[in-house]
């Protein structure tokens, strides 16, 4: 174990009920129980963190915000409240409505899935798609000119989803007891195939997170199941935690999931617990804004979780012969990456082969 985050307590004992957060760059935005949205802007030196509030809007809803997302290429904030889609203009001072989904009231959850597409003449477009369950349907849409089009027909199920994460063309969905996968381009198009139970013993709340472009982690009692987009699970791989978490966020290399008044951060290859951040009561949301950085929040506090230096982590690693990890953040860090130095990336791989520390560190401190 090490220590991969560090982590602060930016507010204490808000007036307001968060009810989600959604996050991005360094700005994180918090919709509350009583319909209130709030931006904050992190403000980071070396010796603490902390947060300023750029915009508030006390009257965003009469209803509880109940899920937020962004879209920073459009400038645009997606949100779920009073079980009605809308788009809003991040800019706004108040998040101005740009258009609302009308044929999506009554919803209960969506899911973006944003990617870039490079044209003939070399021109980059973002494209937007949503998926969105209302009752026992799912809907899905495109964005166009900051509003949303159908994109295909509705896909029936058997059961209202709970969770839901969109990779290329599967939408990976969690019901009450189990786990699915609805391809988008299958055999008909919405195939849906039935994955595994959210439990071995007992009907519980589904938990998924996006691991990479084409796979998702899959909480299934206190372990996480890799699984692929065409609904393969990578056997070799999983998260074991301490107690079934309750969400988790993704942060390669790293697997931050919220266990009771804490996080558990885990890392898949090798599989093993890193470190536990504690003393963070009744813990409920987490949201990833970046690279490194992530929030955390309960009802009433809200906390910044910050990745340790990567040259730092890597040199702990790197005496702990640690070096499959080691070799991961290396590449993850912009002003560490190995690339152009005299000794290539095989020439690392073998050092860690022959697990000599003394050579390794000789490496690292010629970099």
């Amino acid at each position: 174990m090490h220590e991969a985050y560090q982590k602060t307590s930016l507010l204490n004992n808000v007036q307001f009920q968060v009810e989600s957060i959604t996050a991005y760059d360094d700005n994180l935005l918090v919709g509350t129980r009583q319909g209130q949205l709030c931006m904050y802007n992190l403000l980071r030196t070396d010796e603490k963190c902390e947060v300023q509030l750029m915009r508030y809007n006390k009257s965003f809803s009469k209803k509880p915000v109940q899920q937020l997302e962004v879209i920073p290429d459009g400038s645009l904030l997606i949100s779920l409240t009073d079980n009605l889609i809308q788009v809003h203009d991040l800019n706004a001072i108040h998040f101005t409505t740009l258009s609302q989904v009308q044929k999506s009231k009554g919803a209960t959850l969506f899911a973006l899935n944003t990617k870039k597409q490079t044209s003939m003449t070399g021109e980059v477009s973002i494209i937007v798609r949503m998926a969105v369950v209302v009752k026992r349907r799912m809907q899905l849409y495109y964005l166009k000119n900051n509003e949303f089009f159908p994109l295909m027909n509705d896909i029936s199920l058997n059961d209202i989803p709970k969770a839901m994460v969109w990779c290329q063309e599967t939408i990976c969905v969690g019901f009450k007891g189990e786990y699915a996968i609805i391809e988008l381009d299958g055999d008909p198009p919405g195939k849906l195939t039935e994955l595994f139970p959210t439990s071995s013993t007992r009907s519980s709340e589904p938990c998924i997170t996006k691991v990479s472009d084409t796979t998702f982690a899959l909480c299934r009692d206190a372990q996480s199941v890799i699984v692929n987009v065409k609904g393969d699970t990578e056997r070799n791989k999983g998260l074991k935690w301490s107690e079934v978490p309750l969400n988790i966020a993704w942060d390669e290399p790293y697997a931050l999931g919220i266990i009771t008044d804490g996080i558990e951060v885990l890392t898949l290859e090798p599989s093993g617990l890193v470190q536990t951040l504690s003393g963070m009561p009744k813990v409920r949301f987490i949201a990833s804004a970046q690279q490194g950085l992530l929030y955390a929040a309960a009802i009433s506090q809200i906390w910044c979780i910050l990745a340790v230096d990567i040259a730092k982590q890597r040199k702990i690693l790197v005496d702990a012969k640690q070096f499959q990890l080691a070799l991961k953040l290396t590449w993850l860090g912009s002003d560490s990456s190995i690339e152009g130095h005299s000794r290539d990336y095989e020439g690392f791989l073998e050092f860690i082969e022959n697990n000599e520390k003394s050579q390794l560190r000789g490496w690292q401190e010629d970099i």
